[in-house]
């Protein structure tokens, strides 16, 4: 005995998805519902800032620059070399 995907008794000939559409699994319903997830818009990954990602590591010495020592976003200045 084959059932939809509510647990109801699969009638022969309609979508286990859709149990009311007399139509084999995947119905129409079923392509639009995956076109429709084709289509959206992917969601937009988080990207860390360099301030972030800097203060992730205690602002620690990086490197120097004209001004001499800083962190990796320039937010903490050190002495030339560290």
């Amino acid at each position: 005995m084959a059932f939809d995907i509510y647990g109801n008794r699969l009638r022969p000939g309609y979508c286990e998805v859709h149990p009311d559409v007399k139509s084999p699994y995947p119905c129409y319903y079923c392509l639009l519902d995956a076109e429709y997830e084709r289509e959206r818009e992917p969601e937009q990954e988080w990207e860390p800032t360099d301030e972030e990602i800097c203060a992730g590591t205690g602002h620690e010495y990086f490197g120097d620059d004209e001004e001499g020592g800083r962190c990796y976003c320039g937010k903490k200045r050190y002495p030339a070399g560290g």
